[in-house]
């Protein structure tokens, strides 16, 4: 040793050979047979390689002396500091404004670290982690996330470097409403292959009401109904409205969107404004909302489909609406409208509580309820609780429950005469309380003194006691909960008290289980009859049968108009046109009820093209995602070859991913929601060629997540069933193929790739 020290100094470049290989660093044997130490940290830039997975034994290594050899100790080498100096790299490549990668990899209370290139590291201030507020940084991201930034600070000599997501957002928030405002973002023209018609409602029955002449109103009449607005998005349906009602003698102009029809009122006063309640981008309500700020509020009426109007029903009222009319249109309803105002009669505001014609009964009304409160889980706990502490005379009875996800300790029931002390439930984490829970143990402890007392240090802090016992708490073969009794006084708990606390902990299990168990079938029930699809899919439908219906009262009133003028020539163009119109609506409303029965056939293995297969998936959800504002563009590549699926399974996986997506989206503050989905051939992977892309602009997957999100029951969302991914996983593997998260960047958005073979299923 004395040797080594006077032989070499610090800052000597030095040689040898990798002599022993650990985790934490590497044993160096020099090349006079001195022996010297690397650590972990003095490997890279980085601080975090395994050394196993880059070096082997008798491999040459370099590094300088760093501390040389004292007694007991070898000498210690970097090899880090033989690197380039990685932020004179990264300063030459990235200036103040650009835009970086990295992952977290350090929080704070004060914001988070990002590591942007090994041995570079940038800090996040809380203030800049997000467009919106937020409290905890690790409420957003967690370590090992990718996020990107932008860099507002860089000072190399100092080796500090600033950035921001917020400005990052905030870039890409712009560039969306650049490319919204300049059409970049067309609609899809999908054109589906469809067969069989099948339309049967309670409310639309088969039998068609005669077409009745129409009132035709006087100038006066006209003149107190005022200039007509329509306001809706279905061209299908808008047109034959205005044609209807210019029929029937008024002034009418018609808009696309909100915005339009705000630019539209601004330049001329209307009588009476039609409104749809779903429009894209604005929709119908806060429209009304603007025009009512106004000194001259307009009237107006709002138009749905059955399925959104009771959700939205409280917010209808509040927007003074005069009445609301529920597509298929029923013309007479606006007919008896238009003659009450042309007549000036005051017509009261429309209410919440509506009658049963105007909307149908929900399917999931007519059901019996369950006969279980919200709170009969919390209540069934806290009697199991209260029962044990009766028995056992013990001060305080406690429930805790790990979160799998984020490790924080929390209270699910508890009972006692005594105060907690709730700063401290933040710490218990790093209790026995999480030994009973990630351990299994069980703790029986009769006096807090020495050892013990530092061991139960944590929880001592929430309430002072010296008597213990903790039992797990096992649900569905695992535990994340554990029942913990207390008294102030040693010795208090006897053997036999010991045996009604496990007893206790395992109906507790059992509790657990059965609310687990309710809560998933409460939830799928819901899933089923409620019908996110099946709600849209109505949405569509019934725009399309009210343009049928206003399209052929119109044919009707162009045929009455030829019989009562015999002498009058008559424009066959104008019928020919008319029959078009009538036939293309029709074929439309058949392509989009077979597009929706196609979810209810189970098909064996056919030959498909992906590209079709997302198409139809796209166009099935278009309404729902319309509905939550959601734009879709599709970049699907012109060289996928056709193969062998379940198209109704691929197209149900398809379906998940997407309303996961939309979901996702719903969570994250502020607009731009915009779902990408791309397609792709990659010859060179024989194994899965066909590559399918989804990437929304949601609030991203945590890295840790990745995997497990596609487990059963796994769930990241407020009311999620945790079945729909897994469900997803299930039926792409049925094809041979996989899916997976490829990549997550928070707060920014996630990719799912879809992978595939070519002729590949399993026939069933």
């Amino acid at each position: 040793m004395e040797q080594s020290k006077l032989a070499y100094a610090v800052g000597q470049h030095v040689m040898g050979k990798v002599e022993k290989l650990l985790p934490y660093g590497i044993f160096v044997r020099l090349h006079d047979g001195t022996q010297a130490y690397i650590r972990r940290r003095e490997l890279s830039w980085s601080g975090n390689i395994d050394p196993r997975n880059l070096w082997q034994e008798d491999d040459d290594i370099e590094g300088k002396v760093i501390e040389l050899a004292r007694y007991g100790q070898s000498m210690e080498l970097s090899y880090r500091i033989t690197l380039p100096d990685p932020w004179r790299d990264f300063e030459r490549a990235f200036r103040v404004g650009d835009v970086v990668e990295g992952s977290v990899k350090n929080i704070t209370a004060h914001g988070i670290f990002v590591e942007v290139s090994p041995g570079v590291d940038g800090l996040v201030p809380l203030s800049e982690l997000a467009t919106w507020k937020v409290q905890e940084p690790d409420d957003l991201v967690w370590l090992g996330d990718v996020v990107e930034a932008v860099i507002v600070y860089l000072d190399r000599r100092a080796r500090r470097l600033r950035l921001s997501i917020r400005a990052r957002m905030q870039q890409i928030e712009v560039v969306a409403g650049i490319m919204d405002n300049y059409g970049l973002f067309p609609p899809e023209d999908i054109t589906l292959k469809t067969t069989n018609l099948f339309i049967a409602t309670e409310n639309h029955p088969h039998n068609v009401k005669p077409f009745l002449p129409p009132h035709q109103p006087n100038t006066t009449a006209i003149e107190r109904v005022g200039t007509i607005l329509i306001v809706d998005d279905y061209p299908e349906f808008r047109q034959p409205l205005v044609t209807w009602l210019e029929h029937l003698g008024y002034r009418v102009d018609a808009a696309e969107t909100a915005e339009e029809a705000l630019e539209m009122v601004e330049q001329q006063t209307y009588g009476l404004l039609f409104v749809d309640l779903n429009l894209p981008g604005m929709d119908g309500l806060a429209f009304l909302e603007r025009i009512n700020r106004r000194s001259r509020p307009s009237r107006a009426v709002l138009m749905s489909s059955t399925e959104w109007l009771p959700e939205r029903s409280r917010d209808i009222e509040q927007a003074g609406v005069l009445e609301v009319f529920v597509k298929p249109l029923d013309l007479s309803e606006i007919e008896h409208v238009l003659i009450r105002l042309g007549r000036g009669e005051t017509i009261p505001r429309w209410r919440a509580t509506l009658p049963s014609k105007t909307i149908a009964t929900n399917a999931l009304q007519s059901l019996p309820v369950p006969a279980y409160s919200t709170g009969s889980f919390d209540r069934q706990l806290n009697e199991v609780l209260r029962e044990l502490v009766a028995t056992s005379q013990a001060e305080a009875g406690l429930i805790f429950r790990l979160d799998p996800i984020s490790r924080a300790v929390s209270i699910t029931a508890q009972t006692g005469h005594v105060e907690l002390h709730e700063d401290a439930i933040h710490n218990l984490s790093e209790s026995p309380v999480r030994d009973v829970i990630k351990e299994g143990a069980r703790i029986f402890e009769d006096r807090m003194r020495g050892r013990t007392q530092d061991r139960f240090r944590k929880l001592l802090d929430l309430l002072p006691f010296e008597s213990c016992i903790g039992v797990p708490i096992k649900a569905k073969g695992e535990v994340h909960h554990a029942l913990f009794l207390l008294h102030p006084q040693p010795e208090a708990f006897t053997p036999y008290l010991r045996q009604d606390a496990v007893a206790a902990g395992a109906l507790c299990g059992l509790i657990i289980e059965r609310e687990a168990m309710e809560q998933r079938f409460r939830s799928l029930n819901q899933l089923m009859l409620s019908g996110q699809l099946a709600g849209g899919f109505s949405h569509e439908v019934y725009n399309k049968m009210s343009g049928l219906d206003i399209q052929l009262h119109n044919l009707h009133l162009d045929c009455v108009s030829f019989e009562r003028e015999p002498d009058k020539t008559v424009n066959f163009a104008e019928i020919r046109q008319a029959a078009e119109d009538l036939l293309t609506t029709f074929n439309d409303l058949r392509h989009t009820v077979d597009l929706f029965q196609q979810l209810m056939r189970q098909e064996a293995g056919c030959r498909s093209n992906i590209n079709g297969i997302v198409e139809q998936a796209v166009a099935l959800l278009r309404p729902v995602l319309r509905k939550n504002r959601v734009k879709v563009e599709t970049e699907l590549s012109q060289n996928i070859p056709s193969t062998v699926v379940n198209l109704v399974q691929l197209e149900q996986a398809f379906l998940n991913i997407m309303l996961n997506a939309m979901q996702h989206m719903d969570l994250k503050p502020g607009s731009g929601k915009i779902l990408t989905i791309t397609t792709a051939y990659a010859p060179e992977d024989a194994k899965f060629p066909l590559k399918v892309r989804f990437v929304d602009t949601g609030l991203g997957v945590h890295r840790r997540l990745w995997e497990k999100i596609f487990s059963l029951g796994f769930t990241t969302r407020l009311g999620g069933t945790g079945q729909g991914l897994f469900i997803t996983r299930s039926l792409i593997e049925s094809q041979g193929g996989r899916v997976s998260v490829e990549r997550s960047v928070i707060p920014l958005g996630s990719t799912f790739l879809v992978e595939l073979p070519i002729d590949s299923v399993q026939e069933k």
